[in-house]
């Protein structure tokens, strides 16, 4: 897998705040996921709590299609409540991703310094913003010219 994108749902594809389903998965917070797929070429693995319920994982997947991303590549495994950054490295450690960032509303470099240069934490109460998408772009060229700079 030459790039994955963590993604959680609450705080990132809707305000935290966001209750009622009409609130939920918010146009612009969808739409700058999709401009960070087309820039990097990244696939969607779920790190969300969603992830976990068989059917809230298939209304996640339904509202990624309406924006042309999925299906995902796979889900992070469920460790430990409140260690997502435990569970993101340990799917990173098993299918090795050559380039990966988590997006995250939770403070996971806090929880884990291994997530250094792989995290961006989106602002929970209004969801994925401009330059937090931005943000997101940066570190996956910034992996890839590490990358490209080691093989030569």
């Amino acid at each position: 897998l030459p790039a994955v994108l963590f993604l959680d749902v609450d705080g990132v594809l809707h305000p935290v705040q966001a209750r009622h389903p009409r609130q939920q998965f918010n146009h612009s917070c969808l739409s700058l996921v999709s401009e960070i797929v087309q820039a990097t070429g990244a696939s969607i693995c779920l790190s969300t709590a969603w992830r976990l319920d068989p059917g809230a994982r298939r209304y996640v997947e339904e509202r990624l299609r309406q924006y042309k991303l999925g299906p995902p590549v796979g889900r992070t495994p469920s460790i430990a409540q409140f260690q997502r950054s435990k569970e993101i490295l340990a799917w990173v450690n098993k299918f090795q991703p050559a380039t990966w960032v988590a997006l995250d509303d939770w403070p996971l470099l806090e929880e884990n310094p291994q997530m250094s240069g792989h995290f961006v934490q989106s602002r929970p109460r209004t969801g994925l913003q401009p330059d937090t998408a931005q943000r997101v772009i940066e570190l996956f060229r910034a992996q890839r010219q590490q990358l490209e700079a080691m093989s030569k």
